[in-house]
């Protein structure tokens, strides 16, 4: 897919974390979404210095949203996470693939692919990730530490 498991966690666990100002523990999270801890946190971690998150140290402290959920789009936490395009460079190995001048093969059949994912991840925002989230969570088995979040 387009996304690096980092990118993946990052969704879950902005899916998770409500827009109430709470602080929540990467540690917390990653047990309630069944995730790697030590990479958990360090994608936290990356979305704190890049302002998705606030970050607060000690033992009160964690991760929180740093704007409304409504604010945030999932092509900020993308573009946080992994650069401001979903593919970086040429998949056909040229130097430069420009979509106007000298598009390679896969621009030139997969360009209007991408730029329509590309405009949706800048529109879909966490709330709406929450939202959808909130209803798989209550229609799951019970998870103890996911339902103290959302139910």
């Amino acid at each position: 897919m387009f996304f690096s498991s980092a990118t993946v966690y990052a969704f879950q666990a902005l899916a998770a974390m409500p827009d109430d100002g709470t602080y929540y523990q990467a540690k917390e999270l990653a047990s309630g979404l069944d995730l790697p801890y030590a990479y958990l946190s360090k994608v936290l971690t990356i979305l704190a210095t890049k302002g998705v998150l606030v970050s607060v140290r000690g033992r009160t402290g964690g991760y929180r949203l740093a704007s409304q959920a409504h604010l945030i789009t999932l092509g900020d936490v993308v573009t946080a996470l992994d650069g401001p395009t979903l593919l970086p460079s040429c998949l056909m190995g040229a130097s430069q693939c420009d979509s106007h001048q000298a598009p390679c093969p896969i621009q030139t059949t997969c360009g209007h692919v991408l730029t329509q994912v590309d405009r949706t991840l800048r529109q879909v925002t966490i709330q709406q990730l929450q939202t959808r989230h909130e209803l798989q969570v209550r229609k799951a088995p019970a998870r103890p530490a996911l339902q103290r979040w959302v139910g």
